[in-house]
């Protein structure tokens, strides 16, 4: 992980072959994986074991080289919290190193899963607005939304399982929420809800409902008014 530190701005380097070149502004952090070669000419850099960050690899390993920013939510607590670090290391002892550490990989794991739309793949991104658009058409299937991405429908769900999901989960979850929140919200009958947001069937709506939220959409409607 390379934290670029504040007032130290990158120049311009060639590397060679299998290296490439990243720009950071300063406060900004990058994930990437060691094993391949990144010039950084000025930052500080931290190296780790993969085992110690508390993620899957599946989730990980198709969005490095990650870029964080540093000025923001969990990524500025981050990016303090490094510096930090460096600037009193000396202070600190071997017994603080187990507690730190592990401070510092639940941080960057939080980082990574606040990690803003662009570190997804563009068609992951594109499956998922026209997911967000047809929620309502109970004909919605992963192999329309790879029709509507110009993919093939295996290539559609090899992309979603990098992302650690799957296109039919991703629309059932999305359907769910959406009836969840207008179960709180709204005076539609639970059938009306569930046709709404493309369930064909209210008995399949409910068992759906259930699985995921522990309770029946009746009760939970009576708990949340």
């Amino acid at each position: 992980m390379l934290v670029h530190r504040t007032g130290c701005a990158p120049r311009p380097r060639t590397g060679g072959p299998g290296h490439y070149q990243l720009w950071l502004g300063p406060g900004e952090l990058v994930l990437d994986d060691a094993s391949r070669p990144l010039l950084a000419p000025c930052g500080l850099l931290l190296a780790f074991p993969r085992a110690l960050l508390p993620l899957p690899e599946r989730r990980v390993r198709p969005l490095v080289p990650l870029r964080l920013a540093g000025d923001r939510g969990v990524g500025a607590l981050l990016t303090q919290f490094v510096l930090t670090l460096a600037a009193h290391g000396r202070e600190l002892t071997e017994t603080d190193a187990p507690r730190l550490t592990a401070v510092l990989m639940d941080l960057l794991a939080a980082a990574i899963e606040h990690a803003p739309d662009d570190a997804t793949h563009p068609l992951v991104r594109q499956a998922y607005a026209y997911i967000e658009a047809h929620l309502h058409d109970p004909a919605l299937t992963p192999g329309r939304v790879a029709s509507a991405c110009s993919i093939s429908t295996r290539y559609l769900h090899r992309l979603f399982q990098r992302e650690g999901g799957t296109v039919s989960g991703v629309i059932r979850r999305r359907r769910l929420e959406r009836c969840r929140r207008d179960l709180a919200d709204g005076d539609r009958s639970i059938a009306a809800v569930a046709s709404r947001w493309g369930f064909r069937d209210a008995a399949q709506f409910s068992r759906a409902f259930r699985s995921a939220y522990g309770m029946p959409p009746s009760l939970y409607r009576q708990s949340v008014r």
